[in-house]
């Protein structure tokens, strides 16, 4: 009897065990959700856009080596290139077998800033590809402006005019890495020994019938004719603007850059 009352007692349904009861969140189905990452295209550029492009750096950089080279920019009598830096080369081998020891300072220190500029394009362009515009090309433009405006402000200055032309340089450097990577060496547009020395090739080939690389002559002769004639016209801004006139090669980079980053 005692044993009938234990069994029919409210314990015995406390010690039952109780049905699993599903929550209403585990058997609702899982979905989940997955995100399409959509690569950005990359900006790309035509042979011919890239041309006319060349040639607006490279008028641009003409106008800056005559604003250095022609004197009209810079306090003083100081005069350096500041683009085609392949005189460098000879003239610092002459001033340190010569003993001017300020020519070869001069000199070495005008290839290095060049070398610089372009090493800083190599920093912010690391994997370039012809004929695209990397994310980086309007920062690096930037940088450009940067150099020149500085460059600016220290032509005006006597006792430190020299370093205007090493900021020039630099500037310089930079343009001519960034058009020549990213038009896969057709656009050379602040250095011309190789220019010229294709386009004497190429012209030669065309005489004998062989029109396979006309197409770069003519884009060589376009891109350094615009070299030419900033040169031409940095002899009358310069008579008239003095050191403020690098401020437009200034301008022009900052220009562009900004229609990098913004387009």
């Amino acid at each position: 009897m005692l044993f009938l009352h234990v069994c029919s007692s409210p314990l015995r349904s406390q010690l039952r065990p109780k049905a699993a009861v599903a929550s209403p969140s585990a058997s609702a189905p899982v979905v989940v959700t997955m995100k399409k990452t959509v690569a950005k295209a990359p900006r790309t550029i035509s042979q011919q856009s890239a041309v006319f492009a060349g040639m607006a750096l490279a008028f641009n950089s003409g106008y800056c080596n005559g604003c250095c080279l022609g004197g009209g920019a810079v306090s003083g009598a100081n005069k350096l290139a500041v683009a085609a830096v392949t005189g460098a080369w000879t003239n610092s081998a002459l001033g340190l077998a010569s003993g001017n020891m300020q020519l070869f300072q001069t000199q070495i220190k005008a290839l290095a800033s060049y070398i610089g500029g372009s090493c800083i394009a190599g920093l912010m362009i690391p994997r370039p590809k012809a004929f695209q515009i990397a994310d980086s090309t309007g920062p690096t433009f930037l940088v450009g402006a940067a150099l020149l405006y500085a460059a600016s402000v220290f032509a005006g200055k006597t006792p430190n005019a020299m370093t205007c032309f090493y900021l020039a340089a630099m500037a310089n450097g930079l343009q001519n890495s960034v058009s020549s990577v990213s038009t896969g060496n057709l656009c050379r547009t602040a250095h011309f020994s190789g220019c010229s020395s294709d386009m004497g090739t190429f012209l030669g080939q065309y005489l004998r019938g062989n029109t396979e690389n006309l197409f770069k002559l003519k884009s060589f002769i376009m891109i350094a004719s615009s070299f030419w004639i900033g040169g031409f016209v940095s002899f009358f801004v310069t008579q008239q603007m003095a050191s403020a006139s690098l401020l437009f090669s200034a301008a022009a980079h900052f220009l562009i850059g900004m229609h990098l980053i913004f387009n």
